[in-house]
């Protein structure tokens, strides 16, 4: 029983997920309003935003992994990245709301191509995503798989 309230509480989830992003899809008028909430996000939302891309899946993975292998004394990792986000709230992200606003990009590519006039930074950052797509379809599988031997173990065993 308590296996399929893990199930409903991850679909309730997801259902949620789904109905903010249709909601605020149709709420918004332009693309920038909603890749970037009309710009109208203080420069606290961008330092978090920067970071949490900067920080997501080694954050989850690799900081647990690393204090669990050479104990406490790795904590100090989350305390630079706490420390780091600051920084980057004091001297980055105004400059950079601001100046995104200016060239009107929407993506950290786009702008440091239009702020120093150089247009191939747009077709290197495609290339790397183009390049990386087969590692993240390999990892979506392995994922999937652990999935399905973790979730259907149980039927197996029976």
């Amino acid at each position: 029983m308590n296996n399929y309230m893990t199930y409903i509480a991850f679909l309730l989830y997801f259902l949620i997920l789904i109905f903010m992003g249709i909601h605020f899809y149709f709420k918004s008028k332009k693309l920038e309003d909603y890749l970037l909430g009309g710009r109208g996000m203080g420069s606290w939302v961008t330092a978090l935003s920067a970071q949490a891309s900067d920080m997501s899946g080694w954050l989850l993975m690799g900081l647990p992994g690393a204090i669990y292998l050479a104990g406490m004394s790795e904590i100090w990792i989350a305390v630079g990245l706490i420390a780091g986000t600051f920084l980057n709230w004091i001297f980055v992200s105004a400059r950079l709301r601001l100046y995104t606003g200016e060239t009107g990009s929407m993506t950290l590519s786009s702008f440091l191509g239009r702020r120093f006039k150089i247009k191939i930074i747009d077709d290197i950052v495609y290339a790397l995503y183009l390049q990386l797509l087969p590692y993240y379809f390999s990892q979506f599988m392995q994922l999937l798989a652990l999935w399905v031997q973790v979730s259907f173990l149980n039927l197996c065993l029976i």
